[in-house]
C-alpha cells in the first residue's frame, strides 16, 4: 500500500517540475534574475521512499524559454518515469518580480512559487499530501528537490506550538545545462 501512495505522490510532484532552454538572443528583455534559467537541462532523477526502501531512477529534461512579448516563460519538463513518458508543458507567470513572486500555470491549477537567490520555492497540498519544492540553479547545474509529507500530524510537542508531519518520499533531479548545438 505504501508503494502505491509513493507512486501517486511522486506523480503529483512531477506535475510541478518544469524545463529550461533558449539562446541569448531569446533573452532580450528578460529580467536579469531569470536570464540564467533560460536553457535546456538534462540529467538523472531518483524517487525514494525511505520507509519501504522503494527507490526508482529515471531521466529528466527541463526546458525554459521566454514567451515573446510577455514577462512569462514556457516551463516544460519531460521524464521517463516508471517506463512511461511524462510531459508537463506549463508556463511560469511573472506576478511581481520585485517580490520574486511567480505562478506555475498548470492550466486549472496555479502554484505559487518564490524566487530567492537563484532558487524557486513552493509549498502546497495536493491529493492528501503536503509538498515542498526547491529548484536551485548553480552555474550550469539545476537541482530539483520535492519533499512529500503526510498532511495529518504524527506528533505535537508538549508546548503545542510545533506540529510534526510524517515524511513520505523525496524526489531529486540533478541536471546539467545542455550545450548549444
Amino acid at each position: 500500500m505504501k508503494h502505491i501512495v509513493f507512486s501517486r505522490t511522486n506523480i503529483v510532484a512531477l506535475l510541478l517540475v518544469g524545463s529550461l532552454g533558449a539562446s541569448n538572443s531569446m533573452a532580450a528583455g528578460v529580467p536579469s534574475e531569470l536570464v540564467p534559467w533560460i536553457g535546456t537541462f538534462r540529467g538523472s532523477c531518483t524517487n525514494d521512499d525511505p520507509s519501504s526502501g522503494f527507490s526508482q531512477s529515471f531521466r529528466g529534461e527541463r526546458v525554459v524559454q521566454p514567451i515573446q512579448g510577455t514577462k512569462d516563460f514556457v516551463w516544460k519538463t519531460s521524464f521517463q518515469f516508471g517506463g512511461f513518458p511524462v510531459l508537463k508543458d506549463y508556463k511560469l507567470l511573472t506576478i511581481d518580480l520585485s517580490r520574486g513572486f511567480f505562478l506555475i500555470d498548470e492550466g486549472p491549477i496555479k502554484l505559487d512559487s518564490y524566487l530567492r537567490k537563484n532558487a524557486f520555492y513552493s509549498q502546497f497540498e495536493a491529493n492528501g499530501f503536503r509538498l515542498t519544492s526547491t529548484e536551485r540553479l548553480e552555474g550550469d547545474t539545476l537541482s530539483i528537490e520535492y519533499l512529500t509529507f503526510e498532511i495529518s500530524p504524527n506528533s505535537t510537542t508538549s508546548s503545542d506550538r510545533v506540529t510534526n508531519y510524517p515524511f513520505v518520499a523525496i524526489m531529486r533531479c540533478i541536471m546539467q545545462r545542455a550545450k548549444a548545438s
